[in-house]
């Protein structure tokens, strides 16, 4: 009702790997009308694969710190913009070289939100 952008990551994600968190994702998400943004949950490609397959979440939130470095995220990025998910970067305090990463993520077509790279 208070057409909300998007609710980030309302689930815990699990650890070690399991994808118990984006089936339990994909199970709330046929039951909001608000979108789920992904977070935690997107620590590597295939948990990204993942997440479209089950249609866990409608928006990315990529921190290339946590997914695995700059090939890995620019390969979620490029996952995300096949299946017309929109993505928004976050900073998890990374040096001054990879905050300017993040901003360049930042400026790529499919980024369709202001991200939280760590300010220089």
């Amino acid at each position: 009702q208070y057409e909300l952008a998007m609710i980030e990551q309302p689930l815990n994600p699990t650890t070690g790997g399991n994808s118990r968190d984006l089936l339990d994702h994909a199970e709330l998400a046929k039951m909001l009308k608000t979108p789920i943004c992904l977070d935690e949950s997107l620590n590597s490609l295939r948990a990204a694969e993942t997440a479209v397959e089950l249609d866990s979440g409608k928006v990315f939130n990529i921190k290339p710190g946590r997914c695995g470095g700059a090939t890995v995220a620019l390969q979620i990025m490029a996952l995300a913009r096949e299946h017309d998910i929109p993505c928004w970067i976050g900073g998890m305090l990374e040096s001054a070289v990879g905050a300017e990463f993040c901003k360049a993520l930042a400026s790529l077509d499919n980024c369709s939100y202001p991200g939280n790279p760590t300010p220089l």
